[in-house]
């Protein structure tokens, strides 16, 4: 089951601190949520039908900084926020999980844009594939993915016609980070790609088409293996 709902003002406060080879990181936000509606999946787990799994993305603007020592990396304000996608997951995993989750929320001078897409062992059919376009959320038919090779990615429109909001995407990954633990009997694999997006969007407000294009937009394409 996915439903979508535009969530009550929320606002969070985030504060990150740490040490890293290259020096000492901190950074302080705030996220605030309003004005954006969310999408979320709710199903039964396979090996047991009476517990759930719930997974919940959520466009937020985020006010801060972050720091590299005494270089800044990263300024935000309420004139030229940063924008971001919140992902929460909770619930029942079968011992052989997979997904892939791609994402990126960006501005492209007319419009705010969030792209989510993917796909799941308790949702295969692409159920959590949608945009976000100025805060509206416009759900997508079932996308197709394409590995061209390791670096570059091709997302299309599916095969059905429910929904007319279409997407046509490509991605060029510029860094991937990749952790993982195998005990043969439990083993997690998880490649996190970092990129840029190119293509457009197409969606149907009414008898209004809109068609948005897009270059080199920043973003990220989760590829997680498990036995666990």
């Amino acid at each position: 089951m996915t439903f979508y709902k535009r969530p009550e003002h929320t606002q969070a406060s985030i504060e990150i601190s740490g040490n890293a080879d290259a020096g000492n990181i901190k950074g302080s936000f705030v996220a605030d949520s309003s004005g954006y509606e969310g999408i979320a999946h709710v199903s039964s787990a396979p090996m047991n039908p009476s517990k759930h799994t719930y997974k919940y993305k959520l466009p937020y603007k985020f006010v801060g900084e972050l720091s590299l020592d005494s270089k800044v990396l990263l300024s935000c304000n309420t004139s030229t926020p940063c924008l971001g996608i919140h992902d929460n997951a909770r619930g029942f995993f079968p011992y052989a999980s997979r997904w892939i989750w791609g994402s990126s929320m960006f501005n492209t001078g007319e419009h705010e844009v969030a792209l989510n897409f993917g796909f799941s062992h308790d949702n295969p059919h692409g159920s959590f594939d949608a945009l976000i376009v100025d805060g509206k959320l416009y759900k997508l038919d079932p996308l197709l993915l394409t590995e061209v090779d390791d670096d570059h990615w091709e997302w299309t429109r599916g095969s059905t016609t429910k929904h007319k909001n279409t997407i046509n995407l490509k991605f060029k990954r510029a860094h991937n980070h990749s952790i993982g633990t195998n005990f043969l009997v439990y083993n997690i694999d998880l490649s996190s790609n970092f990129g840029y997006f190119s293509g457009e969007i197409q969606i149907q407000n009414g008898k209004e088409t809109k068609t948005i294009k897009f270059n080199d937009v920043f973003g990220f394409i989760e590829d997680f293996h498990a036995r666990w």
